[in-house]
C-alpha cells in the first residue's frame, strides 16, 4: 500500500512512477552514480563509460553539429522513453546504445528533466 501511495504521489507531482521508484532505490540496471544531471552533461560518468552529453548535444541541449539532435525543450517523457529505449536495446543507434547502457532510471529521469527544462533558441516567441 505504501508503494502505491509513492507511485501515485510521483505521478501527481509529474515525476512519473519510474522516478518515484528510483528515489526509493529501486532503479533498474547498474549502480547509480549519484551525480546530478548537470554533472553528467558536463563530465559524463567515466566509471560507467558514459561520455559527457555536451560533447555531442551541447551543454544546454543545442548541438553545434547538425547530425546530432537538439535536446533542449523536448518533452521530458520523450527523452526518458528514448534513453530507456537505447539502454534496453529497443532503439537502434550504436553511439546512444553504448552511452545509455549503464544509466539507471534515476540518471535517465534527471537528464530528461534537465534537457526538457532548457530553452530552445528555435522556440517561437510567445509559444512557450
Amino acid at each position: 500500500m505504501k508503494r502505491i501511495g509513492i507511485v501515485l504521489m510521483g505521478l501527481m507531482l509529474g515525476g512519473g512512477a519510474a522516478s518515484a521508484l528510483a528515489e526509493e532505490g529501486h532503479s533498474s540496471g547498474p549502480e547509480d552514480s549519484g551525480l546530478t544531471a548537470k554533472e553528467i552533461v558536463q563530465e559524463g560518468i567515466p566509471d560507467k563509460g558514459v561520455a559527457a552529453c555536451q560533447s555531442c548535444h551541447g551543454e544546454t541541449g543545442e548541438s553545434s553539429v547538425p547530425t546530432y539532435p537538439d535536446l533542449a525543450g523536448q518533452y521530458e517523457s520523450y527523452l526518458s522513453h528514448s534513453l530507456r529505449g537505447y539502454r534496453d536495446g529497443e532503439r537502434d543507434e550504436e553511439t546512444m546504445k553504448e552511452q545509455a547502457k549503464n544509466l539507471t532510471d534515476r540518471e535517465i529521469d534527471a537528464l530528461a528533466g534537465y534537457f526538457s527544462s532548457q530553452q530552445n533558441s528555435l522556440a517561437i516567441p510567445g509559444s512557450e
